[in-house]
């Protein structure tokens, strides 16, 4: 949050929204517990990762929007199969695991050397949302 806010330039604006979006998915009361045991080590490399998507925003902003743009798709598709953000604790386990592939999404766009959990692309969000 306080990267965020220490951030002040109007064309910041939306990239800045969407990263206080992404934080309110991922801590607001009781997102320990909903947000389960074998995903609780995570949430920390989120939060580093929106941390240092804030801070290299300046150096190019055409390429936060392009990949904005992507995470963004990867939403949609996500809510549009019936997710929410944040996420409930009694969601289906493929809509589990796409709610935090959308966050591995972005970790391998905004900042990769933090590590992915797992292999992520939209494609693979779109395989996992339409399985039964």
């Amino acid at each position: 949050e306080k990267a965020i806010k220490t951030a002040s330039n109007i064309a910041l604006l939306g990239p800045l929204a969407d990263a206080r979006e992404q934080l309110n998915a991922l801590v607001y009361p009781c997102f320990v517990s909903a947000t389960g045991l074998p995903q609780l080590g995570r949430p920390p490399v989120y939060l580093r990762g929106i941390t240092h998507r804030v801070g290299k925003l300046s150096e190019n902003l055409g390429r936060d929007r392009v990949w904005m743009t992507e995470v963004q798709s990867a939403t949609e598709r996500y809510r549009s199969a019936g997710g929410q953000l944040p996420l409930p604790p009694q969601a289906p386990e493929r809509i589990r695991h796409a709610r935090w592939l959308l966050e591995e999404l972005r970790i391998s766009l905004f900042a990769q050397h933090l590590g992915t959990a797992e292999s992520v692309s939209l494609q693979r969000i779109v395989k996992v949302l339409s399985q039964p």
